[in-house]
């Protein structure tokens, strides 16, 4: 018999991690948390996303393209088991030269969506498409985290400001 005694108690039983994560103290609301839904009118796709041009372009739908010369910007792209995209989510915005993909925020927001994939953006200010070795690290982590909640993470693009990016998965780098 365990000792565990919970600080908290809830007056019913959550049935679901939404439910589940409305008892959590501290936690933000779930409307503050969710992410946010792609928008089928302003962003063409055929219905599914099947290689990184798709991804792409998606992501040019909501990415504020003033701003990628400036700050680099993390975000993600989360589908079906279709490869349909469900919704897109911020994870950080960062400075001139750097940004952090936090593995608790990129999975919450699939757990939230009930996405079965995952798909990372990032952007280089200074256009240098080349991936860096934290990056390459990242991407391996974030992977290792994905398997273990079966959430596949598909891609990690590196965007640029002219219009060019680069693929984990084009390149064979995804682990």
């Amino acid at each position: 018999m365990s000792n565990f005694s919970p600080t908290y108690a809830p007056t019913q039983r959550a049935t679901n991690p939404v439910e589940l994560l409305a008892f959590a103290p501290g936690t933000v609301s779930r409307q503050k948390l969710m992410a946010k839904s792609i928008d089928t009118e302003t962003v063409a796709f055929e219905h599914c996303v099947r290689n990184s041009t798709d991804s792409y372009r998606i992501a040019q739908s909501f990415w504020d393209m003033d701003e990628m010369p400036i700050i680099e910007h993390a975000y993600a792209l989360y589908l079906d088991r279709a490869n349909r995209p469900l919704c897109w989510a911020s994870i950080s915005v960062g400075g001139m030269s750097g940004t952090f993909f936090d593995p608790k925020v990129v999975f919450v927001h699939a757990l939230l969506s009930g996405a079965q994939s995952v798909i990372l953006f990032h952007n280089h200010p200074s256009g240098n498409l080349r991936p860096s070795d934290a990056d390459r690290t990242l991407t391996s982590k974030l992977v290792a985290a994905g398997k273990v909640l079966d959430i596949a993470v598909l891609d990690h693009l590196i965007l640029a400001p002219d219009n060019r990016f680069y693929s984990f998965a084009d390149e064979g780098m995804m682990p």
